[in-house]
């Protein structure tokens, strides 16, 4: 497998090449609470806040299918890169 939580291995032939760091950012303002992030990730990274927005409860459950930025109808889930 050419990936671990929260890395990304960059790969050449089965084999590590590079490391990447990320950390899931959600922007609060641009999120309207639809729950589309909650109800597509198998690993169970989000959960809904007091008003119903998604928020990050889990990050090391991620395993950077990106199901959740892809569908984001907001465009508010990012990966950024530490």
């Amino acid at each position: 497998m050419c990936y671990s939580i929260l890395r990304h291995f960059l790969c050449v032939g089965g084999k590590e090449m590079t490391k990447v760091a990320y950390k899931i950012v959600i922007n609060q303002d641009w999120c309207k609470a639809c729950g589309i992030c909650i109800a597509l990730c198998a690993s169970k990274v989000f959960a809904a806040n007091d008003q119903g927005k998604a928020m990050v409860v889990n990050e090391e459950a991620c395993n950077n299918c990106k199901s959740c930025i892809l569908h984001c109808p907001d465009f508010c889930i990012e990966e950024k890169e530490l």
